[in-house]
């Protein structure tokens, strides 16, 4: 089980998100898996950091709900936060090796799975394409893929 861990910058981890401007800032200033999904959230959901970040309390149960049903019956938030973290891949994998691997892992993983079940075929088909490619990077970088594996 993994737990949030809100901190300023000068103690970077792999599940710490800083609250400063981290609604206003760009994927690129991210400096965990964490942080990245949180402003993902926070720019295509138009939500507050403090609200995007309640979306992972209770095991991702309120981030589930907003990706398997969409916003207001809308689906491109979802679409849009997909495809950020699809063009963010290298910079997960990378950002695996230095961190508790496992931890960060369960924590995208987990975050990414409701997309899968999503009433929106398009996210789920979405999701599976970034899933292959991440596993693809992951593998060609050289990490744990049993780690994957345990996670399925």
């Amino acid at each position: 089980m993994w737990s949030i861990r809100i901190e300023e910058p000068n103690q970077p981890g792999n599940l710490t998100v800083s609250l400063k401007d981290a609604g206003n800032r760009s994927l690129k200033e991210a400096k965990n898996v964490f942080e990245m999904l949180v402003i993902s959230i926070c720019n295509n959901f138009k939500l507050s950091v403090q609200h995007a970040l309640n979306l992972f309390l209770d095991n991702n149960k309120y981030l589930a709900h907003l990706l398997v049903k969409g916003v207001k019956g809308s689906y491109d938030p979802v679409l849009l936060m997909l495809s950020d973290v699809h063009q963010h891949i290298d910079f997960i994998v990378d950002s695996l090796l230095v961190v508790d691997e496992k931890e960060s892992l369960d924590l995208f993983l987990g975050a990414l799975k409701p997309c899968l079940i999503s009433k929106e075929v398009t996210v789920a088909e979405s999701c599976l394409a970034l899933l292959k490619d991440f596993i693809q990077v992951y593998m060609q970088k050289g990490l744990k893929m049993e780690v994957v594996c345990n996670w399925m």
